[in-house]
């Protein structure tokens, strides 16, 4: 229908009335008295609605009605003159009645809905904005539609493509106009016997958990947004999911979540960290290096089995902080926070400059407030704030020709604990992996720990808390512990040229400082690697932490290496990345 739309707009000559309606016969006194007969009876009368939606900012508003069976769009300027949409409506009526032309057949008149002048036909002039008001009535010849504006409405739904019995389903539902986003949902079994399907309802919750009565059916889902006015029309839908699989993999987070049987309390002096790369679906493109996971059934690798074993991890770990690597914007909201929003988590995202995957910060709402959140692309910083000029005047030129094509980001989130007032920051990133850059990942890191530090200090000057403030610095470093970004988080200094020489390059002729040394839980005996592939093995993943404010509590070990090698390496069936989670308790240190 746009391009309808489309040559309508381009072609008709507007033929306007002066009172409120277009189109021929002129209204009379019957005419009037048939349109107050409508508005008094509105709700028994009309034949539907016309929806009109007006989004905040926007120069239009969009109309959908349906004429003879059809749904149909019309997109207005929200400051025309009404009666030019009258006219439109009244052309569009007449070409869907097979005429080519708006031959007065379908008068179109826009009455008051309500109030001292119910049944009146709108005045001439009003814009659109304020001509279709809720509850007035649309006549397009004897057919009548109440106008009803933005109406609380379910946009779209998504369920993971792969489900499995035993695997809770977290539906992502785009919605607008709902307020405090509540909604009625409706689980049904879809069964097929003797040729017939019949739905048999499952759960009324937000989320479902297949059991062994689904395994070969497909499940519908109804959402439906709730509204206090009962008047107010909301509009619901209802999506088919794929058929339920029996899953007989026993998935490998729980290796590490009988470690986390519970959350945290909300005032206790314990602080579960996590930092997990989940691997992004585009990596296991042939272009991006998917190859290199040959080894893995194509069933484990596909998004839809990953994201399912996702949603099932992510909740069970009862994590306060959550920093994720390799995250696609649309698997945050379909699945991560599909999974996390309802046990009260909220988080926020950035992408790697000029790329589709970033990194993603996640925190309980039930004991953090949010604050604010800065987010860097660091080689614009480097080559750019003044704060780094001393690092950008020191380091080799190829170094700087080098680090304008790297796309790290930093993200810094500051949150405040509801129970005691503490102060917190969040630090993410993903280093750049090549195995030959650890000279540049360093200098990375060195402008990472200095854009943290004056963060810091900004936030330290405007707070009122009596406690000291914390800050974590968690991320997919691509570093080995032996390198030299590790030691400069965790003794603050790099003496010059140390383990920085890269393809037989100049060495770096400058001593890397951070103000404070950050304490590690990494390496250690029982995290032997966070990485597991056929390609390579070892320690990339880390949780640092301010020493003089935090202490490390305690650290889930990863599983046996027999677990991990049972399909070759990682991703598997068991675990659906090519990363292992990082997870630390961390502990207050007592002032």
């Amino acid at each position: 229908m746009a391009g309808l739309f489309g040559r309508l707009c381009a072609s008709c000559c507007h033929r306007l009335s002066s009172s409120g309606y277009v189109g021929l016969p002129r209204v009379t006194a019957n005419s009037f008295r048939f349109i107050n007969a409508c508005a008094d009876e509105q709700n028994q009368k009309a034949r539907g609605r016309i929806v009109v939606r007006v989004a905040d900012g926007s120069l239009f508003m969009s109309m959908y009605l349906d004429l003879d069976g059809k749904s149909r769009m019309l997109n207005r300027v929200r400051t025309d003159a009404f009666e030019k949409t009258l006219h439109r409506i009244g052309l569009v009526s007449s070409v869907v009645s097979g005429n080519a032309e708006y031959d007065g057949d379908h008068p179109v008149v826009l009455v008051h809905g309500s109030g001292e002048k119910s049944g009146q036909p709108k005045e001439p002039g009003i814009p659109n904005i304020k001509a279709f008001l809720d509850g007035d009535i649309l006549s397009i010849g004897e057919d009548q539609y109440i106008v009803s504006v933005n109406p609380p409405s379910v946009l779209g739904i998504s369920l993971p493509t792969y489900i499995s019995k035993g695997a809770t389903v977290y539906p992502s539902v785009q919605a607008e106009f709902v307020p405090d986003n509540v909604f009625t949902y409706e689980w049904r079994r879809i069964v097929n016997q003797g040729g017939n399907t019949c739905e048999v309802v499952v759960s009324r919750e937000e989320a479902y958990t297949p059991t062994l009565e689904d395994v070969g059916s497909s499940l519908s889902l109804t959402v439906t947004p709730v509204v206090e006015d009962s008047a107010l029309p909301a509009s619901g839908r209802t999506i088919v999911s794929a058929e339920v699989g029996d899953d007989v993999v026993r998935l490998g987070y729980t290796e590490f979540s009988a470690h986390t049987p519970e959350p945290h309390a909300v005032d206790s002096a314990k602080l579960r960290v996590v930092t997990y790369n989940i691997l992004a679906d585009m990596y296991l493109t042939e272009g991006f290096g998917g190859s290199s996971f040959s080894y893995c059934d194509n069933k484990a690798l596909s998004l839809g089995y990953r994201d399912m074993a996702l949603s099932r991890e992510l909740p069970a770990y009862h994590a306060d902080i959550l920093c994720l690597q390799e995250v696609e914007e649309k698997r945050f909201q379909s699945t991560i926070m599909s999974c996390l929003r309802p046990l009260s988590y909220q988080g926020k995202t950035v992408m790697k400059h000029n790329m589709p995957e970033g990194i993603a910060t996640i925190w309980r709402t039930d004991r953090f407030l949010y604050r604010d959140c800065k987010t860097y692309i660091v080689r614009e910083e480097f080559m750019n704030n003044p704060l780094l000029a001393d690092i950008y005047s020191s380091v080799p030129p190829w170094v700087r020709s080098e680090l304008r094509n790297r796309n790290s980001v930093l993200q810094l989130t500051h949150l405040q604990q509801k129970s005691d007032g503490r102060e917190l920051i969040v630090a993410n990133t993903h280093l750049y992996y090549s195995p030959n850059a650890d000279g540049q990942r360093l200098i990375l890191a060195l402008c990472m720990v200095r854009l943290l530090d004056a963060f810091k200090k900004a936030v330290m000057e405007a707070s009122t808390a009596s406690l000291p403030l914390a800050v974590v610095f968690c991320g997919d470093f691509n570093t080995i512990p032996e390198r030299t970004v590790h030691e400069l988080m965790t003794t603050g200094q790099v003496a010059p040229t140390s383990g920085f020489k890269e393809a037989n390059r100049d060495g770096l002729n400058y001593e890397c400082t951070i103000p404070t040394k950050f304490g590690s839980s990494l390496p250690h005996p029982s995290v032997p690697w966070t990485n597991y592939t056929g390609l390579f093995i070892g320690m990339l993943d880390y949780i640092y932490y301010d020493e003089s404010v935090l202490k490390l509590h305690k650290l889930v070990p990863m599983p046996k290496e027999e677990v991990v090698r049972e399909f070759t390496a990682l991703p598997s069936f068991r675990f659906p990345s090519d990363h292992l989670p990082v997870i630390n308790d961390l502990e207050f240190v007592k002032s």
